[in-house]
């Protein structure tokens, strides 16, 4: 799974959960796990995003990095992990979901290229700045 893919995936099943456990006051304990960043949750995070989405705990933990998977391009490979993932976001079905994803993907990986075009253009312009500084001491010397 692409990495722009993956991180807009799992922010949106984040987002989500803290969304629907924020309105019911049932849920505050777990409104407290999920508003947690979720670079740092653990094992009961899972469980309770699991009891929420219906996806099993072992493979959020994969999709959100947070167990090990060899197979890193097939994280969602159970149609039906990926079907109850795109319901609990409010989409038909996985592939709709996948293609608003590929396409925030493409910004992303667009928006990220151009990152790094403006950051090559950046040090070549101090480079430039530097040789006409060090230019303009030359003839001051002179």
């Amino acid at each position: 799974m692409n990495p722009f893919i993956k991180k807009s995936l799992c922010n949106r099943l984040a987002d989500e959960a803290r969304r629907k456990v924020a309105k019911d006051k049932n849920y505050r304990k777990l409104y407290e796990y999920l508003n947690q960043p979720t670079d740092v949750w653990e094992h009961k995070h899972f469980i309770a995003l699991e009891a929420l989405t219906e996806v099993d705990s072992h493979t959020l933990k994969r999709l959100f990095g947070q167990k090990s998977y060899e197979d890193t391009e097939n994280v969602l490979s159970k149609r039906s992990s990926k079907d109850s993932i795109a319901k609990f976001l409010n989409y038909t079905d996985w592939e709709s979901l996948d293609n608003d994803l590929i396409a925030e993907a493409s910004i992303e990986i667009n928006l990220e290229s151009q990152k790094q075009t403006f950051s090559k253009i950046e040090k070549e312009i101090n480079l430039l700045k530097n040789q006409v500084s060090d230019l303009q001491k030359q003839l001051r010397e002179k």
